[in-house]
This record gives C-alpha cells, sequence and structure tokens, in this order.
C-alpha cells in the first residue's frame, strides 16, 4: 500500500512505526489518535537488535555482541538512543497506552483486555481467548501474514545463522550473552537519567 492510498482511507487504519514520541507527526499528537507503546527489557532489545542487525542484509553488522552493546549504550544504532525512546512515551502515559513484552508473554489475555479497553473495542471472553492465542509467538511465527518470510523471499533478510525474523520470542535471552557484572553496568546506565523501566 503506498502513500496515496493510505491517505483515502476513511475508516480506522492501524500504523506501526519505531519513530521516537518527538518524531510522531504532530497530527497523531493532537487529532486523539490512539497510541500503543510496547517496550521491554533493555538487555532483551539489546540481543533481539543484534541479531536482527546481522540478518538483515542492508546492515551486515558484524562485530561482536560486546561491540554493538556498547554501540547500544552509546546510542549509536538505529533509532537510538534506547532510553530516550522508551522514556519519550513514558512521559505522554496520559495519552499512550504503554505496555511491555514481558507482561504480554506472562498474561496476553489481560493485555489484549487493557488495548480492548483503550481502543473502545467491548470484546467477549471467547473474543480476548481468541487474540491471545492468534498472537501467541508459536502461531505467529507460523502464519505468514505475521511471520516477515517475504523479506527473506525479498533478499531484504538472508535466513542464516541468525535464523529467522521472528528469532526466539523469550523473555529474558539476555542472560545467555549478559554476565552478571555487564547486566550490572548496563541496568545502572540504563537507570542514570530516566526513571526506572521496568
Amino acid at each position: 500500500m503506498d502513500m496515496v492510498s493510505l491517505s483515502d482511507m476513511t475508516d480506522q487504519r492501524f500504523i506501526k512505526t519505531h519513530l521516537h514520541y518527538h518524531i510522531l507527526p504532530e497530527s497523531v499528537k493532537t487529532s486523539g489518535a490512539k497510541v500503543l507503546y510496547v517496550h521491554r527489557d533493555g538487555r532483551d532489545v539489546c540481543v533481539s537488535f543484534y541479531h536482527f542487525s546481522r540478518m538483515l542484509n542492508i546492515y551486515k553488522y558484524r562485530g561482536s555482541f560486546a561491540d554493538f552493546r556498547d554501540n547500544f549504550m552509546r546510542g549509536e544504532i538505529v533509532h537510538g538512543p534506547y532510553r530516550e525512546h522508551v522514556q519519550g512515551y513514558l512521559e505522554h502515559s496520559d495519552t499512550v497506552l504503554c505496555l511491555t513484552y514481558e507482561q504480554m508473554h506472562q498474561d496476553r489475555g489481560s493485555v489484549v483486555r487493557k488495548v480492548a479497553d483503550f481502543l473502545g473495542v467491548c470484546l467477549s471472553d471467547a473474543d480476548v481467548d481468541d487474540i491471545a492465542k492468534n498472537t501467541s509467538f508459536e502461531v505467529m511465527k507460523a502464519n505468514p501474514d505475521t511471520n516477515f518470510r517475504q523479506w527473506e523471499d525479498s533478499g531484504l533478510v538472508s535466513g542464516t545463522e541468525e535464523g529467522t525474523f521472528m528469532r526466539k520470542g523469550v523473555v529474558g535471552d539476555w542472560r545467555n550473552y549478559f554476565t552478571e557484572e555487564e547486566s550490572e553496568t548496563f541496568l545502572k546506565w540504563r537507570n542514570e537519567e530516566v526513571a526506572p523501566l521496568n
């Protein structure tokens, strides 16, 4: 779908972005648009983005994880700096529904209800169960409408040792990449200029 056809749409639409809050068009902030923001533990973001950067053919990152982590903490990555990205949305939680990946992983049904309430949509218990089931990582990874397999087909990503676009979908994979000391350093860095994010 191109921008012209998007602007011609009259009913509700869904737009996904990785933009910082301050970069969003003013119309998004002032029109009553519903904004949902999902963030996750920065250590898991760092690990996930490391693998994504190795898989995405326009990045072709081949450095070490340690170097990538240091770049991440300096804000020298696409969509960085991380802290400012998250804080920008959290500061507008009066108009933005802020959710965490960890919440979705732990109790998808209650998150579905939160989103429905925020959007003003009435759902039955069966609807909630159906949405929760169909938004599980396993189901979405197998679904061609949600698994980004077309990115592999187009050559944007390479199905390499890094795996597919949807890699693991777990909470806490950072433990396989960070030592205890590195984790403590990361958490101290994350919280030094912004409120704790978890």
